[in-house]
């Protein structure tokens, strides 16, 4: 059962070599007035209960000309996961990103954010982050951290994959050992 959940999330989540995602379920853009600001891609590989989530801002947008993410990698033991903890944030591209829980903003909610938190807020989810500053010379032109956090994220732009996604990820915790907070 293990294998079969962790294949299916590879596989649905992550483009196959040599194509292109046909559902680019790991990238999520930002527009601000009609016009791309910001993009990433996200990537998602699970092996025996340790998943690698790996997302890179793409070059040459707006917002990757004063700091642009080379990447972003955390490193996740999905028995460190509250499986009752997975959280869904909808949002809008066209919106600069924007949450869409009130409908009076009549957005186009196509995209969404899913939330993985560990089991009691620990702080167990190795994260490396390098950033590169374009506009600086030197030893200030990269940036590179290393971190432990409590949560991190996916990203989806197909609203009709999202809860196949989430409930696969829920087994995989689940298999893998990952257990509720008490509280």
């Amino acid at each position: 059962m293990l294998k079969e959940t962790t294949d299916w999330i590879n596989d649905t989540y992550n483009p196959r070599p040599g194509e292109m995602s046909y559902k680019n379920h790991g990238i999520n853009w930002k527009e601000l007035k009609n016009a791309t600001q910001d993009e990433w891609t996200t990537s998602l590989h699970i092996d025996n209960c340790v998943a690698l989530i790996e997302a890179k801002q793409t070059p040459g947008f707006p917002l990757a000309a004063e700091a642009f993410t080379v990447s972003d990698t955390q490193y996740v033991n999905m028995a460190d996961i509250d499986p009752s903890r997975i959280t869904i944030e909808i949002t809008s591209s066209q919106a600069y990103g924007m949450r869409c829980d009130d409908p009076n903003l009549r957005l186009n909610c196509n995209q969404a954010d899913i939330g993985l938190h560990t089991r009691n807020d620990r702080r167990l989810i190795k994260s490396k982050r390098v950033v590169e500053y374009p506009k600086l010379k030197g030893a200030d032109h990269r940036n590179i951290s290393d971190t432990m956090e409590d949560s991190t994220y996916l990203y989806v732009n197909d609203l009709e994959y999202l809860p196949r996604l989430v409930a696969a990820l829920k087994r995989e915790i689940d298999l893998c050992g990952g257990k509720p907070s008490p509280f």
